[in-house]
């Protein structure tokens, strides 16, 4: 059974025949056995006939070529946007079919928009005037979309400075993302929580940034006006945040960054504004903006689980919490309550804060902490190591070339080598390990073996000032004792 049609008068008979590109109608349910258009085509018209040549949709736009005619007083509910024009055909029987296809140029679809019926089921009249009615009031209450211009803006522009930087346009340098601000576990548990903000703004390479701010820019327009601009730039936030929590959890080790945390925050609070009658949203916008969300959601999640280089942990925690601040956020599609939005910003904001501080002191135990801690002092102690060792060489060097002498070499080691290992020293320290730790024995070691740097430069240092060849043998002991303590190290080491 069909829906009831308003007629109308059927325009002039034209005959001629138009190459088109037909288009499937996304989101349209159909039955095993219906016939989809897609590729390029022609219509033809031949008097009450009306001719559809294309090739029918059966596996990723690959098919066989079909031909279908029929009659055009089967036709209604045509629509042209551009040079896109789709209606549905009306059979018995049967769901009505959607066509939906691309002209060559916006006139030639004109001329085939007025060469059909403009009759309109009581289903779509009620979808148009839902869909008309639902943009005045989005226009009534937040006609602009600057946060979100902006925010696509500054990603962009951070890819951009951070290409310049070394992080890589195609292929990404991590280690210069994490030196940036990526969500880096062990740095970011270790103190510099402002990396769970940071690495919002921080993309693994160009395609990364393109399939973020995509589905940024597509779906937050939409969701910025449905918010308005302040409020949406809160959940935004808040999301990231959120999502950034829950990777570093998931994977305390981890290097993450991006925007798909945020973006998964828009979509939950789209999803919420949606559910929520109390926003005066259509049903049949409801409906459509609904099913698309929940597929966008799934199909994300799941290729997420599917791939192990996907942060699942990030999608899941932005959508919680962007579903969250959603709900302390969302009012009515009406400009009267929207007046005085500070009292409700402030209280978002402030139950916000407490839930994100609460998730951090409650899900991260000081254990894990003080590991992740000791982690990131052993990240960075190779090349702080290195750059003390060449640094002491160099030294050693403008001695024997006679371009520095003693007194100066000695000052250089105290005033420059000897506190780069205090600096070291006191890293791998500053993590407070439990006794049942595993990496106890690795910390004392490294502490140990910095010790015994300071000793033997502090013997050289003095040997220097004095030119006493008892403290040169000193110097020379403790440098056997380093040796030995680099073999006590590789055992310690080991897994």
């Amino acid at each position: 059974m069909t829906d009831a049609v308003t007629a109308t008068e059927v325009p002039p008979l034209t005959s001629g025949t138009f190459r088109v590109r037909f288009r499937p109608q996304k989101g349209v349910s159909r039955q095993p056995n219906d016939v989809v258009l897609t590729g390029w085509g022609e219509i033809e018209f031949a008097g009450d006939d009306l001719s559809l040549r294309g090739r029918q949709n059966e596996f990723f736009g690959f098919g066989s070529a079909v031909s279908i005619t029929v009659q055009r007083h089967q036709i209604v509910n045509v629509l042209q946007d551009g040079r896109t024009v789709r209606f549905d055909v009306l059979t018995p029987d049967r769901p009505p079919m959607v066509v939906k296809f691309r002209t060559d140029s916006e006139s030639t679809a004109r001329t085939i928009v007025g060469s059909l019926p403009d009759a309109v089921t009581e289903a779509a009249a009620r979808t148009i005037a839902e869909s008309n009615e639902f943009a005045n009031r989005l226009q009534a209450v937040g006609g602009k979309t600057r946060v979100t211009a902006a925010l696509v803006l500054l990603n962009v522009l951070v890819f951009v400075f951070l290409s310049f930087k070394g992080a890589g346009v195609l292929v990404p340098d991590a280690r210069v993302a994490a030196q940036w601000g990526s969500n880096f576990g062990p740095a970011t548990l270790s103190g510099q929580w402002w990396r769970l903000l940071t690495s919002m703004f921080i993309h693994f390479g160009i395609i990364h940034l393109a399939l973020n701010m995509f589905a940024l820019y597509q779906t937050g327009l939409l969701v910025e006006r449905m918010y308005g601009s302040v409020y949406f730039l809160m959940l935004y936030l808040f999301a990231g945040i959120s999502g950034s929590i829950v990777s570093v959890l998931w994977h305390p080790s981890i290097n993450s960054a991006g925007a798909s945390g945020a973006i998964f925050g828009v979509y939950g609070a789209l999803l919420v504004f949606m559910l929520d009658r109390r926003t005066g949203v259509p049903p049949s916008i409801v409906a459509s903006i609904r099913n698309s969300t929940f597929a966008f959601i799934a199909y994300n999640l799941l290729n997420g689980f599917a791939n192990s280089g996907i942060d699942n942990g990030a999608h899941l925690g932005g959508l919680v919490g962007g579903a969250v601040m959603g709900v302390m956020l969302t009012r009515p599609l009406e400009e009267t309550r929207r007046r005085n939005p500070l009292p409700r910003l402030a209280g978002a904001l402030a139950a916000g804060l407490l839930l994100l501080g609460s998730a951090v002191y409650l899900c991260f135990p000081q254990s894990m902490k003080e590991e992740l801690k000791l982690q990131h002092a052993l990240t960075e102690f190779v090349p702080k190591e290195q750059r003390a060792l060449n640094d002491y060489d160099g030294v050693l060097k403008r001695v024997q070339q006679g371009q520095l002498d003693q007194a100066g070499a000695a000052r250089e080691i105290d005033q420059y080598i000897i506190p780069q290992w205090d600096n070291l020293y006191d890293s791998l320290a500053a993590a407070k390990l439990t006794e049942q730790s595993r990496r106890l024995d690795l910390q004392y070691g490294l502490e140990r073996y910095c010790d015994l740097r300071r000793k033997h430069l502090r013997l050289v240092i003095a040997a220097f000032r004095t030119g006493d060849s008892m403290l040169q043998t000193d110097a020379q002991r403790a440098l056997e004792d380093i040796k030995a303590q680099i073999e006590v190290l590789k055992h310690a080491s080991k897994p």
